[in-house]
């Protein structure tokens, strides 16, 4: 079972994780396999750094692996579950556009690390009950979105951690919790400057 997969940022190469713990790199053009490796602990998540060189891997044991696209070599650990006793599943990262910092879906918390300290700069909490799911910055990196078990899709202040009081909860009282792949799938857009967000389940 293939769990997820990434772009990098000009639409040349996507990764994928599996549920064997292997991590591929694919050319987009010709589907040719370009880089594989195994992750120990297991691999929920993934998502490419803006340069396209480093691979964000959500891992099992709480933790956040940076890793090179090219080779599989491993850069730099973000301890998540230090911060969150018993966390031992990150459901979700993202990079920041600018790619200083990335954030995770750990329990009902979104928290926001700094890539180069690896460093825990804030954490998003809102959402009611279970767990956040998914997260996605803005293209301006101003905003992050997150969409969770709770059925909700929230926006927040990226450099604060405020939820956007202009922006309140879309729900989806309808469907099962959003989720990022794999079940109900909820997407939003938070790019436009007067926060009108949409978002839609499939």
């Amino acid at each position: 079972e293939v769990s997820e997969v990434a772009w990098n940022h000009d639409g040349s190469r996507f990764a994928s994780c599996s549920v064997d713990r292997s991590v591929k790199v694919w050319n987009a053009l010709t589907g040719a396999c370009l880089s594989s490796w195994h992750v120990g602990p297991g691999v929920n998540c993934l998502a490419f750094a803006p340069t396209g060189d480093i691979v964000a891997v959500g891992q099992s044991n709480g933790a956040i692996q940076l890793t090179e696209a090219a080779t599989g070599d491993v850069k730099q650990v973000i301890r998540v579950s230090d911060h969150y006793e018993g966390c031992n599943f990150v459901r979700s990262v993202a990079f920041s556009p600018c790619g200083s910092r990335v954030a995770a879906a750990v329990y009902n918390i979104v928290p926001i690390f700094d890539v180069a300290t690896s460093t825990q700069l804030c954490a998003l909490a809102g959402h009611d009950r279970g767990n956040v799911t998914c997260v996605a910055f803005s293209k301006d990196g101003t905003r992050i979105a997150s969409c969770g078990e709770d059925k909700t899709v929230r926006t927040w202040d990226a450099q604060s951690g405020e939820q956007l009081s202009q922006c309140p909860p879309l729900r989806h009282d309808g469907a099962g919790p959003c989720m990022c792949g794999g079940g109900p799938f909820a997407r939003g857009s938070i790019a436009d400057p007067d926060c009108r967000v949409s978002a839609h389940s499939d």
